[in-house]
């Protein structure tokens, strides 16, 4: 990594900094390690780097914060999130390399980013949880105190797919 980004807050073992166009083939790596992910959010088995490119020019242009997670101990991205800060802060998307996942990073990066959204003058944080996705994502963000709020339909890009609206307050 030659740029580490401006850091927006930072873990005991992971800083959560900007992406740049420099991380977008290590980013591009990290969706292509979850396969189930991209088959069940996208209908595809891999992306490519100007797709991805392209999806993080389209997030800065919502005004979404596009950040890597960078391992401090290795100087490594193990991961990425997209998040919007206001009252109702918008975590759309949160992950983890597929080879380091259950490790607990997930974990650790959602509860420093809870002090930071809410240090931002959040009172909640939103996600929206796909319903057709096979892995156990609804149990981890109820663990975590998310309520499910409603049945919605999500769109990414020419894809629709029923999820649950979860809420956090905090």
């Amino acid at each position: 990594m030659k740029d580490d980004g401006m850091v927006l807050f930072k873990t005991q073992n992971y800083n959560i900094a900007e992406i740049n166009e420099e991380d977008i083939k290590q980013i591009t790596k990290i969706y292509n390690s979850n396969p189930i992910f991209l088959k069940s959010h996208l209908s595809v088995e891999a992306v490519a780097e100007n797709w991805v490119l392209e999806e993080y020019k389209y997030m800065q242009k919502l005004g979404f914060s596009s950040c890597k997670i960078v391992d401090i101990e290795f100087n490594e991205v193990v991961g990425f999130m997209d998040f919007k800060i206001s009252e109702e802060t918008y975590l759309p998307l949160i992950i983890i390399d597929g080879q380091k996942k259950t490790k607990g990073i997930g974990s650790e990066v959602l509860k420093c980013f809870e002090k930071y959204a809410k240090a931002q003058g959040s009172k909640y944080i939103r996600i929206d949880v796909a319903a057709n996705y096979k892995e156990s994502s609804l149990g981890f963000w109820e663990k975590r105190g998310f309520v499910a709020q409603d049945e919605i339909k999500l769109s990414w890009g020419e894809i629709s797919f029923p999820a649950i609206k979860m809420i956090k307050e905090l």
